[in-house]
């Protein structure tokens, strides 16, 4: 299934005028400088292509702006009821949005007129369809239901229309009926695909380890990207920071940018079905959009069907639509290539005898030295077993794990020189950190160094 992540925010809930709720006092609530009258508060039900949505209040009061009379529904509602019509829809309080998340491969119809973005006014709120500005109108606040806003139905009514969906409103009823129109994905017939090799990068992390690293990272590595011959490079800068990064060490990136005349919607079915056939598999979609700009863009993330254990490989394809109709794409990759393990760290030699030094939530310590020789091997079995570099690396006393057991063991080799050896366990679950050898994190899922020093102290 796939996972939709919407980057524009989350509407936050407020009190809704519904046909439970008493919002009347003894003198009637009050709307802005209007005082609404009792037989202006009606009951109306909503019906979206033939199902029974929901029941709400509106309200038949005037503009304050124009001292039209209109007709009022809470903007709670209208949020919950275009959801259903198939729109994303969050209302933002406080700066007075209502933001219409709009199905992938939809792009702006001509019958909307762009509007520069500016913050409403008092009084008025705006239409904002992924990032585009289409439409500012008045609001009216409940003054005596704190943080109730309505909208007035008719203004919802013609945005609804430019997208492809009918309504109508008689005695109460609000009927809507349709979908929003997406283009249909045509394929892109073009030529066989081309194949593009791109080299990355190692980068600092900044959610990583402060370098320098335990472990230096490898050269990096190149990926194969599928490439359209309709795309062409582009200079134009894709003009959003959209892409996230993974928190562990050693991560790669890269970049490439294309332009096609192709529209959105056919280049994502392209991408998809080349992305299949190169033996990825779609891991996520995105959407996200800057109203200040109006630039908006989706994304399709793609990792390997397969891959080894020592990288993380996705690649994120963005994909915006420009003012000339044009599609932009930026490929953006991420792996996290995980270096071999030093053989330096590896415990050579004879081992005479470990001091054991183990603490429970910071607490109680314990100190014990294992002599026996089956004991001792068998703890420098697992260690030298462990093969993976830890990406996330390790913090002073081992990984930060809440409610642990900390092990700290010191080998006493023959010819005098020491090796430390750091391990941690989660109390109640046997959630086992990573193991280090000196400054070197490896990767201990099963905890099997820190069941070898169980069984020797047993």
């Amino acid at each position: 299934m796939r996972r939709r992540r919407m980057l524009f925010g989350t509407g936050i809930a407020l009190a809704v005028l519904s046909s439970s709720t008493a919002v009347v006092a003894a003198t009637g609530p009050t709307f802005g400088p209007n005082a609404v009258k009792l037989a202006n508060i009606k009951s109306a039900t909503a019906m979206v292509n033939g199902k029974r949505i929901e029941s709400f209040r509106y309200i038949i009061a005037k503009n304050p702006q124009s001292g039209k009379t209109m007709t009022w529904i809470p903007a709670m509602n209208v949020q919950d009821i275009l959801t259903n019509a198939g729109i994303v829809a969050h209302w933002i309080p406080g700066v007075n949005q209502l933001q219409l998340n709009m199905p992938e491969g939809w792009t702006l119809p001509k019958t909307f007129r762009v509007q520069k973005y500016n913050e409403p006014l008092a009084g008025q709120f705006d239409v904002i369809l992924n990032a585009t500005s289409v439409a500012y109108a008045p609001v009216l606040t409940v003054k005596n239901v704190p943080g109730e806003v309505c909208v007035p139905i008719n203004e919802l009514m013609s945005v609804l229309k430019r997208l492809g969906i009918s309504s109508t409103w008689r005695s109460g009823m609000w009927t809507l009926t349709g979908k929003v129109a997406v283009p249909q994905a045509r394929s892109i017939a073009a030529g066989e695909t081309t194949f593009v090799k791109l080299t990355l990068k190692n980068q600092i992390n900044p959610f990583g380890q402060p370098a320098p690293l335990a472990v230096a990272p490898v050269s990096p590595v190149s990926i194969t990207l599928p490439v359209n011959p309709a795309f062409q490079t582009s200079n134009t800068p894709f003009g959003m920071d959209l892409n996230s990064v993974p928190g562990e060490n050693y991560l790669q990136t890269g970049k490439m940018e294309y332009v096609t005349k192709n529209s959105l919607a056919s280049a994502e079915r392209w991408m998809a079905q080349a992305f299949a056939k190169l033996g990825y598999k779609e891991v996520g979609t995105s959407s996200t959009g800057d109203y200040k700009t109006g630039y908006s863009s989706e994304a399709l993330v793609f990792a390997p069907k397969t891959e080894p254990r020592t990288t993380q490989l996705e690649v994120q394809v963005n994909f915006r639509t420009t003012k000339s109709k044009e599609t932009l794409m930026e490929y953006f990759v991420t792996d996290v290539v995980l270096p071999p393990r030093p053989v330096s760290s590896l415990i050579h030699g004879q081992v005479s005898s470990v001091a054991v030094t183990v603490t429970k939530n910071w607490k109680t310590t314990t100190h014990t030295t294992i002599t026996n020789t089956t004991s001792i091997q068998s703890i420098v079995k697992a260690v030298n077993a462990l093969q993976l570099i830890s990406p996330y690396g390790v913090n002073p006393g081992g990984p930060a794990i809440t409610e642990l057991e900390g092990a700290t063991m010191v080998f006493h080799m023959a010819d005098g020189q020491r090796v430390t050896v750091q391990a941690t366990m989660e109390n109640n679950d046997e959630i086992f950190g990573d193991v280090s050898v000196g400054k070197v994190p490896l990767q201990d899922n099963q905890g099997s160094v820190w069941k070898a020093m169980e069984s020797a102290l047993s």
